[in-house]
């Protein structure tokens, strides 16, 4: 035992004289205590990041540095310190992976892959920017009926399907169509935007240190065929009579939107990657949870069977229980479980006290706050009951404790626009049908695309 302690002594002295100047600013931050040559690498290894990160602010707290090799990595757990880094000390912090991973997957019309300046003026162009969006999304949940309810039909025509992942990702491809174009498309353009999907992927777990893989002929074949859809969807609706459609090609077109019709096809498209992915992992995750939680989804179901035939948003957003199932479903398993960020690559930055050397890594893992024992009562457990209105005025989408889509300016544009679709989704699988996701399975997930979700559930519908 002594043999192995003087070497694991010497490991770690050894580590931190390869690693001098960042020693001398965070050797002392809270964290555990890394070691040559690995640092605390080791502790991730064949682990889920954002379940290590949720260890380590039990035992840490609500700052802590660790060592990935020779590099260190701040993790801001507290809310004063994740607002820093997401809204009021921005310009100390810079968005690299996976922005160089997703080009050209999405466009560069996107503001999620953009950094201060260019961030403002694109997010500002965004179709989600519209004076009538929130009237829009609001116009959405018959459109969204629609489209659950035919692939709802369709699947309760057949047997149990084994991945109900891919169930409710091609539930969301129908969705978020209706909702981009008025109209659903075919498998073979589904087949199109997957293989997109699948390069993102592959480029954001790539080892390089770029993320960058070559561009294979069958992703731009895709992506050009995938663009070209919503061209001609452009080019059919211009000088047409709009008022009556719902899409958001519809809403663009009608207010002039500031995007050359080039850059119109590709922000509905951006619309599958940067929205419909993390949606749909959201909306399968919720139903895992109702489906296991039987009198939970007992009283979701007589709050859905409850509303008008032809249901407004409002009449939706304002049954308890749902609203409760959606939030604790999201807090338990937050789509997108990290986020990344850089400090500035030119200075030194300040945050929690401790100056941190320029372009240091950061993480930022809503995973570990939303079940922080700090804020939520028994927070590993299934508690719908505890979004008590005073909790949700408390703990807002967005607050230090509660933030799924993300923080500030940079958080999810299309924030409103999943809870209604998880919704819509839910309360239509539920009042026409009766689906059930997982049953009985356990929760192993799978981070595809950056979004975290369930994997090898069983799939089942029944009409009621």
């Amino acid at each position: 035992m002594w043999l192995i302690d003087k070497l694991t002594k010497a490991s770690e002295s050894t580590f931190e004289a390869m690693n001098k100047h960042e020693f001398e600013l965070l050797g002392d931050a809270p964290g555990p205590t890394p070691s040559a040559p690995l640092g605390n690498a080791g502790d991730f290894i064949g682990k889920n990041a954002w379940e290590v990160i949720a260890g380590y602010e039990r035992e840490y707290g609500g700052f802590l540095r660790i060592w990935l090799l020779g590099d260190p990595t701040i993790i801001p757990l507290d809310g004063e310190l994740t607002e820093r880094v997401f809204i009021t000390a921005r310009e100390d912090f810079y968005k690299d992976a996976p922005t160089a991973a997703l080009r050209p997957v999405l466009s560069d019309v996107e503001p999620f892959l953009a950094n201060i300046p260019e961030h403002a003026p694109l997010q500002a162009r965004s179709l989600f920017k519209l004076d009538g969006y929130l009237a829009w999304v609001a116009q959405q949940v018959g459109p969204l009926r629609e489209a659950t309810r035919v692939r709802l039909a369709l699947l309760a025509e057949g047997k149990p399907r084994p991945d109900g992942l891919y169930e409710t990702r091609r539930i969301g491809f129908d969705c978020f169509s209706k909702m981009a174009v008025g109209h659903t498309f075919d498998d073979a353009v589904w087949k199109t935007m997957w293989r997109m999907v699948e390069e993102g992927d592959q480029r954001m777990n790539a080892t390089l240190p770029t993320g960058q893989t070559s561009w294979d002929p069958g992703f731009l074949k895709a992506r050009k065929a995938f663009w070209a859809e919503f061209s001609t969807d452009i080019d059919e609706a211009k000088g047409t009579d709009l008022d009556g459609r719902l899409d958001m090609l519809a809403l663009g077109l009608r207010e002039n939107v500031d995007l050359t019709m080039p850059e119109l096809a590709a922000s509905l498209a951006n619309l599958y990657f940067s929205g419909m992915l993390s949606s749909s992992s959201s909306l399968q995750n919720a139903l895992w949870y109702l489906t296991n939680h039987a009198v939970d989804k007992q009283q979701v179901q007589a709050e859905v069977d409850g509303l008008d035939a032809d249901f407004t948003f409002e009449q939706l957003d304002a049954l308890p229980h749902l609203d409760a199932c959606v939030r604790e479903a999201m807090r338990l398993l937050p789509p997108v479980p990290i986020f990344l960020r850089q400090t500035a690559k030119d200075r030194e930055i300040e945050i929690g006290g401790w100056s941190v050397p320029k372009d240091t890594q950061v993480f930022l893992c809503n995973y570990a706050v939303h079940r922080s024992e700090r804020h939520w009562a028994e927070p590993d457990s299934w508690k719908p009951s505890r979004w008590t209105q005073d909790v949700k005025d408390a703990n807002p989408y967005g607050s230090g404790t509660f933030w799924p889509f993300g923080r500030g300016v940079r958080a999810c544009t299309g924030e409103r626009t999943a809870i209604v679709y998880i919704k819509t989704a839910i309360a239509e699988a539920l009042r026409e049908f009766d689906v059930s996701v997982g049953a009985g399975q356990d929760f192993v997930p799978e981070q595809f695309f950056g979004c975290m979700s369930g994997t090898d559930w069983v799939f089942d519908v029944k009409k009621r």
